[in-house]
C-alpha cells in the first residue's frame, strides 16, 4: 500500500468522521471551519502531489524524497521560476512558495 494514499485516506476519514459527529456533510463541515480548513486542504494537496510525484500544482518534480528529508533538505529551487521555491514538510509534502518581495532563489 502506498503511504501517500494511506495519508490521504486518513485525512479524508478525519474530515468525514468529524462531519458525521456534527451531523453535517464533509463540505458543510469544511465550510464551517473557515480559515482552519486550510490545514486540511493543504494536507490533501500535499498527499495528492506526493502520489503524482509533482510539487503542488506546478510542473516541478517533487524534491521531497525520503533521502532529502532525512538529510534536512527542506528548501529547493523552483524548476522554472526564480522568484519561487519549493518547500518540503517532514511527511514528504511539497509546497510552491514565493520568494520575498524583490528577491529570487
Amino acid at each position: 500500500y502506498n503511504k501517500n494514499l494511506l495519508l490521504r485516506n486518513e485525512i479524508n476519514n478525519v474530515i468525514t468522521g468529524a462531519a458525521g459527529v456534527r451531523g453535517e456533510s464533509s463540505t458543510s463541515f469544511m465550510d464551517s471551519l473557515g480559515e482552519d480548513a486550510s490545514f486540511f486542504e493543504r494536507a490533501l494537496q500535499a498527499s495528492m502531489s506526493m502520489s503524482a510525484g509533482m510539487c503542488g500544482s506546478s510542473d516541478c518534480a517533487s524534491p521531497c524524497t525520503e533521502a532529502n528529508i532525512a538529510a534536512g533538505m527542506f528548501y529547493h529551487a523552483h524548476c522554472d521560476d526564480m522568484a519561487m521555491y519549493l518547500q518540503c514538510d517532514e511527511f514528504g509534502g511539497c509546497f510552491v512558495m514565493e520568494c520575498g518581495s524583490g528577491t529570487v532563489w
